[in-house]
């Protein structure tokens, strides 16, 4: 039998309260957090322990924990449908809980009992129970007719009461149905025996077989839909429904080389082949930065599994937390089937578990398995390099099975999703596709604000506050960030007060802390309120430096914290073991873990001075890209990117503490004269840093002049600069920014990011290009941008989420200095309303030359503002407006303003739907104009009669050098006309044709004019 990780120490210490008494103080706590003490049942073991059918966590939910228990009951759910209840604690809290724990006793049959499953429609029915029913129609489906009339005979004679009408017209699937709605748990036996009965043995027997599958597979949904019904809450007494207040975020997906593929609409098809780059691979990847949703990401797909509403075929999905693998010893040696039956979800033994395992190795494509928190697996841990096992009856460290699954040695063919924080490393070649998690858009804060505050007049407070404070909504557009105003300001009026004054990351968790202990009736400023936070940091402290993430008795015992400290919240139970005897913890939420961590790292007085900057990467000259990272048992050298983004919290809030702007809050804790010594050491660091690394930076030499490339963990740097809010440390920094353009692309920059932006540039005093493209900037990051308007000369910002109100915004403040020049927005959301208030700046700042729009949602409408400005503006060069709609009325518009524009030299009016009329009246334009020199018109609706009109240009024009009609509806004849022209105008470079109405053959006939591309 194999041995079960011991989570405490085999000679653990005694203290004023012992384990049992823990144990059932915790089972205490657990009961008087929900609303019904019957839904949490205990009973007696035989050594009079008390324990608990399921466990205080379930698995999908992450608050990077689960805030205290949502195990639920069919009582919870029918109850919860007739509960008026305040929407409080959101969908996006982050609580990685341990899912291995949840172990029901009982499990009803195979079907629900309730006496609504007839009345369900046909749809619905078909989601919730496809399982059982492509299980009995597999078997009929090879039938021949014969046979099945012979069946349907069967079946009519034994019970009768089934169908009505004419039976024998019935499908498969009807029949099915049928079955299943009115035999509930006796379908399957009834179906074997008329299946015997025929004589059908082989088809009986693997239906038999078959049956075990089926009820375990109803069981893990029943167990998901379960699990998943509610979503976490600090305050007590309360439960929301996931379907309530759920709200998707932005789910960006990427190819295997950062390509940017679009986006998820929906969490339903996070299984899909949308996005899919590589169908070798097995594993779902996502990440995102702490708080944006992973987790419960990770909770809407299990309860959509458990309904039957996601894109996927599978019959099983098994979800576990990265936690819990750490939690294992490094001697422990179990298999596959104990991780999934033992230590995830309960199998009966005998033939049911036999059926199971048999089916999962036959058909592993039908196995999910979820693996929430990569980032979490302890580093320490020597996994072994080349080892690996293959087959799932050997035994090996939960830690093995976990990369052999990974890699697809192990269970190869089975899906695996597996969440973790940006910047942890995977081997890209097991990746099938990528997904980034990247928070709200602004229309989704807004829905989730409307869902939060619905029916509450205190979150009404918090909503009206989030919406007009510009600081505030972009911190807000993290879920987790949101998550926290809300829940701390609904404790607490004076924390709702504060938010009129300066919002930072530190002041939001330090209200979150005084919320726990508000509820707790203590306050963190008296002395038993400082002391019970002194013990809880001291407990942060010990597990983030250990990288334990999962802590036991021992470790709450050694930093002071005792049975009825855990009332206040912040710690929750993490998983029971051995039948409750041993007890395990883990904080609310991983990043305040880290900012507990932050403050002890302030209030402690013995903390040395290498001890204080632990967690910073060590002071070298390298500009941020191989830092080696110092911290826990065991020197590692890893790049600055790479590192572990716990720690970049950590030193985030170490930073936003000892602010000056933050002495009020150190204050009534710490003594004046070290928190000073703390600030001094702190401020010298980052001082030395800045110099180290801002200055000299690499140079590049670019079209727009020279550029300075800043990477991610510079952009780290900035961030703790600005949490300090210290102006000597931002005009270091700006300081090293003295080229003409600076560049943060692929930074995942967001609207808070933008705030640290104008912190320091705004020291910067030289006008300047900045380009922002492939981030996540959102309108409420172009307001917080806008003490850099005055300096710039040039702005990108392509795929940024901008929406009409960005470009409002800017447009205003460029039109206050008229010193721009150029403006890219590629692939944003900006209709006719932005392209008005673009139009603006064409025609009011008189040296502007460059506009590039292509990808958004402008119409002829739009089209029309632009080209009438384009044609007042003498200084404009360049125009791009590929994919939008301006269709024929745009084009028209645009062929005015090409006439006799004197300066024009280059205009994409690719994919806009232009028609005949609209390319005829470009091309009547080109004859009269004499500088343009390129025209894109490709992916048009262009026709043969269009290249008659444009070979005439061509035969006139002396200046046109390029013209793309890639991807039109012209046909030989057409081309034909073209090529003619070609002789009488050298001038033309390329006439690119690519993808029109030609064959192959045709095709040939223009080779050898090297002028024309193909």
């Amino acid at each position: 039998m194999n041995q079960k990780p011991d989570m405490e120490s085999s000679s653990m210490k005694k203290s004023s309260c012992n384990s049992e008494d823990l144990n059932k103080e915790i089972y205490s706590l657990k009961i008087s957090l929900s609303e019904d003490d019957a839904d949490f049942p205990e009973r007696e073991t035989e050594s009079g322990n008390l324990e608990r059918p399921v466990s205080p966590v379930f698995s999908v939910l992450s608050m990077e924990s689960d805030v205290f228990s949502n195990d639920v009951t069919d009582k919870d759910i029918l109850d919860s449908s007739t509960q008026q209840e305040r929407p409080t604690s959101p969908d996006r809290l982050s609580l990685k809980s341990d899912c291995s724990m949840f172990r029901p006793e009982n499990f009803t049959g195979l079907l629900p009992h309730d006496s609504s499953l007839q009345q369900s429609e046909d749809n619905s029915f078909e989601k919730t129970h496809k399982i059982p029913i492509q299980a009995l129609k597999s078997p009929l489906e090879k039938l021949t007719e014969d046979e099945w009339e012979q069946f349907m005979t069967h079946l009519n004679k034994k019970y009768p009461s089934i169908f009505t009408g004419h039976l024998h017209n019935q499908s498969a699937l009807e029949v099915v149905k049928n079955i299943l709605v009115s035999l509930k748990e006796g379908a399957f036996r009834a179906t074997v025996n008329i299946l015997k009965n025929m004589d059908q043995n082989e088809l009986a027997d693997s239906l038999q077989r078959d049956e075990g599958v089926c009820q375990f597979c109803e069981k893990l949904q029943h167990q998901l839909k379960q699990q998943t019904y509610f979503l976490p809450t600090i305050t007590q007494g309360e439960k929301v429904q996931l379907q309530n207040m759920y709200i998707d975020t932005l789910m960006e997906l990427l190819s295997d080389k950062n390509e940017r593929l679009g986006y998820l609409e929906g969490v339903d098809q996070l299984l899909s082949q949308k996005g899919v780059f590589n169908d070798k691979a097995q594993v779902t990847f996502i990440t995102g930065d702490a708080g944006t949703g992973k987790s419960i990401l990770l909770q809407q797909s299990q309860s959509l599994w458990s309904k039957g509403e996601l894109d996927t075929g599978a019959r099983f999905l098994f979800a576990f937390s990265c936690r819990q693998f750490s939690a294992f010893q490094e001697s422990d040696k179990i298999s596959l089937w104990d991780l999934i039956f033992k230590h995830n979800y309960t199998c009966p033994d005998g033939d049911m578990r036999n059926n199971v395992v048999e089916y999962i190795l036959k058909n592993p494509e039908m196995a999910i398995f979820t693996f929430d928190g990569y980032d979490e697996i302890n580093s320490n841990f020597d996994q072994g390099t080349d080892y690996e096992i293959s087959s799932p009856e050997e035994t090996a460290h939960p830690l093995v099975l976990l990369k052999s699954l990974l890699s697809g040695k192990l269970l190869n063919g089975s899906q695996k999703v597996v969440t973790a924080r940006t910047g942890t490393e995977f081997l890209s070649m097991l990746v099938r596709k990528r997904v980034i998690l990247k928070g709200f858009s602004i229309d989704q804060l807004q829905k989730y604000t409307d869902k939060y505050s619905q029916g509450n007049e205190d979150q009404k407070l918090v909503s009206v506050q989030i919406n007009s404070n510009h600081l505030l909504q972009s911190l807000c557009l993290i879920p987790l960030f949101c998550w926290i105003v809300f829940e701390s300001c609904s404790q607490s009026v004076e924390i709702l007060k504060t938010l009129d004054h300066g919002v930072t990351l530190t002041s939001i968790f330090m209200d979150l802390v005084r919320a726990f202990f508000s509820r707790s009736n203590l306050n963190i400023y008296t002395e038993a309120g400082s002391w019970k936070l002194r013990a809880f940091a001291k407990l942060a402290h010990l597990g983030m430096e250990k990288e334990k993430f999962v802590l036991n008795y021992d470790h709450l015992s050694s930093c002071g914290i005792g049975e009825n400290d855990l009332k206040v919240g912040i710690l929750i139970p993490a998983s029971y073991y051995d039948n409750g005897k041993t007890a395990t913890f883990q904080f609310m939420h991983l990043t305040l873990q880290s900012f507990l961590t932050a403050l002890h790292l302030v209030l402690e007085e013995q903390m040395s001075t290498r001890g204080i900057l632990q967690f910073f990467p060590q002071l070298q000259s390298q500009h941020f890209l191989h830092l080696p990272w110092r911290g826990g048992s065991k020197s590692q050298t890893k790049s600055s990117s790479q590192t572990n983004e716990h720690h970049h919290y950590t030193n985030l809030f170490l930073c936003g503490l000892l602010s000056k702007q933050n002495n009020d809050l150190q204050e009534p804790l710490m003594s004046l004269p070290l928190l000073r010594k703390k600030q001094e050491l702190l401020f010298s660091f980052l001082s030395d840093n800045v110099k180290l690394n801002f200055r000299n930076l690499p140079l590049d030499k670019i079209d727009d002049g020279i550029a300075v490339r800043l990477t991610h963990d510079m952009l780290r740097m900035l961030r703790y600069i600005f949490e300090t809010r210290s102006d000597k440390l931002a005009k270091l920094a700006a300081k090293g920014f003295s080229a003409q353009v600076i560049k943060l692309t692929y930074c995942k920059v967001d609207s808070f990011d933008c705030e640290v932006l104008a912190f320091v540039l705004q020291y910067q005093k030289e006008f300047y290009c900045i380009n922002l493209d492939n981030n996540n900037i959102s309108d409420y990051g172009i307001r917080q941008l806008k003490p850099l308007f005055s300096n710039l000369t040039t702005l990108r910002l392509c795929d940024n989420q901008i929406q009409d109100e960005g470009v409002a915004i800017f447009t205003n403040e460029f039109l206050k200095y008229k010193a721009l020049k150029g403006l890219t927005l590629f692939t944003n959301h900006i209709t006719d309303i932005g392209a008005k208030h673009i139009a603006r700046i064409i025609e009011e700042c008189p040296h502007f030359r460059r506009l590039a729009l292509g990808n958004n949602r402008i119409t002829g409408e739009g089209g029309r503002y632009l080209a009438n400005a384009i044609q007042r503006s003498k200084a404009i060069y360049y125009v791009g407006m590929w994919g939008n709609k301006i269709g024929d009325e745009g084009a028209k518009h645009f062929a005015e303003a090409i006439r006799n524009h004197p300066n024009l030299s280059a205009v994409s009016l690719a994919a806009n739907g232009i028609t005949f009329s609209g390319g005829r009246s470009l091309a009547a334009a080109l004859k009269e104009n004499t500088v343009l020199k390129s025209l894109w018109l490709h992916d048009n609706e262009l026709t043969d009669d269009n290249a008659a009109d444009f070979a005439e240009v061509i035969r006139s024009s002396t200046t046109i050098h390029q013209l793309w009609f890639i991807n039109n509806k012209m046909t030989v004849n057409g081309v034909r006309l073209l090529a003619s022209s070609l002789q009488y105008n050298p001038s033309i470079t390329m006439l690119c044709m690519k993808d029109n109405l030609l064959s192959a053959e045709e095709v040939k006939e223009f080779e050898n004019e090297t002028r024309m591309v193909f």
